[in-house]
């Protein structure tokens, strides 16, 4: 009698803490406070795997170059070109969370993390 197992080893890591920063970088377009804790969160989860650390980088990438977005598209508000890198941020910021939350779901890791881009 023989037992067939299918073991997928990118299923092994616990990507719970990249879910919940995901959903906290969501929320936080309501309660900008929830950002911040996903950060916080995030720099806290380092280490314990290199999927999950592959989605801390990738979040954490969102997150400070976001800043810099949003601090430039306030600053450049006063002549109404900062509405639109403002636009540009948000599209962005929700289009690495979407697909980032994803990727998680599927346990694996972010192929470029270290990217501008979106996940692949």
């Amino acid at each position: 009698m023989t037992y067939e197992t299918t073991t997928q080893p990118h299923l092994h890591a616990d990507l719970g803490p990249a879910r919940i920063i995901y959903i906290l970088f969501g929320l936080g377009f309501f309660l900008p406070l929830l950002t911040v804790a996903g950060v916080i969160y995030a720099y806290m989860s380092r280490g314990k795997s290199s999927v999950l650390d592959s989605h801390i980088r990738f979040q954490l990438r969102t997150f400070w170059v976001g800043l810099v977005m949003v601090i430039v598209g306030g600053v450049l508000a006063i002549f109404l070109v900062g509405y639109l890198v403002l636009l540009i941020w948000f599209l962005w910021t929700v289009i690495r969370i979407i697909s980032g939350f994803l990727i998680a779901g599927k346990g694996q890791s972010v192929q470029t993390p270290g990217s501008f881009g979106f996940t692949a």
